[in-house]
């Protein structure tokens, strides 16, 4: 197989579309973790107000982990996915409008109860088994594409966080 025969399913008008939208959503959701962390660290000065973010972002997810999946399967994983990103946006906007108000830290809570359950119905709609429903004959070059959408912008995006900029960034410990 050629070089440029590597990533022939972003010829495809749908594939493209998919991969950018992807890769916005993936961005955009790390920039709102890394300040929903940043503004309760502030705020609390507690590293376990951080830790709860993670259980209630995950609660929502197992639990609906099934469900999710069921209603996936059984309507337009387009639709699905909508529903999702639509519930993640409006998180994401009310999450902006508490901080710039100030507002209780219940009510960020309570938001990112919401983006958990977004989580949980935008990852069985937008897996990469959705993705091969759109795509006839795909091969090899679907594979990286799908690879590169579905599973290297969310690691990149992770690597590129501000928290690990700070912790590469940081001097080597010095030997004793």
């Amino acid at each position: 197989m050629a070089a440029s025969d590597s990533l022939i399913a972003l010829r495809s008008p749908v594939v493209r579309r998919f991969a950018v939208g992807r890769i916005i959503s993936v961005l955009g959701a790390q920039m709102v973790s890394v300040a929903v962390g940043w503004q309760l660290y502030e705020r609390k000065n507690s590293a376990f107000a951080l830790g709860v973010v993670g259980l209630v972002v995950l609660i929502p997810f197992v639990l609906l982990a099934l469900p999710a999946g069921h209603l996936a399967d059984r309507f337009r994983r387009r639709d699905v996915a909508m529903f999702a990103h639509a519930l993640l946006a409006a998180s994401s906007i009310g999450l902006a409008l508490v901080a710039a108000r100030n507002g209780p830290v219940g009510a960020i809570y309570a938001l990112l109860f919401c983006t958990g359950v977004g989580v949980a119905f935008r990852s069985p709609s937008v897996s990469w088994a959705g993705l091969g429903t759109l795509l006839v004959g795909g091969g090899l070059g679907t594979l990286l594409v799908v690879a590169l959408v579905g599973l290297g912008w969310p690691v990149l995006a992770r690597l590129c966080s501000p928290s690990s900029a700070a912790e590469l960034g940081r001097e080597p410990p010095v030997p004793l």
